[in-house]
């Protein structure tokens, strides 16, 4: 997370150790939560089953990118999503 706060990325599940994922499922809400208490910005980062799957999420600049949508920032409370990227597209890792 520390590495990668700046950018949006879906990452496929095998760029990750195995041993580490209990849920996949829950790695965007958890860099969400994590990354906003710790830095004060959102994370924007997704670990999937299969990245290919959610390739279609990856195309837009202003919204977040969680296992089952898109939600956009505007519509999130600003005060527990906190973006500060809304001009760059997630970037596929596999």
């Amino acid at each position: 997370m520390q590495a990668h706060s700046n950018e949006k990325l879906l990452i496929d599940k095998t760029q990750v150790p195995a041993d580490k994922l209990v849920m996949i499922w829950a790695t965007p809400y958890e860099f969400w939560l994590l990354s906003t208490i710790e830095n004060g910005r959102t994370a924007s980062i997704i670990i999937a089953e299969d990245a290919n799957a959610l390739e279609w999420g990856t195309h837009t600049s202003s919204e977040w990118l969680s296992t089952w949508g898109t939600f956009k920032y505007s519509d999130l409370p600003q005060r527990y999503f906190k973006f500060h990227d809304s001009s760059s597209n997630y970037r596929i890792v596999k």
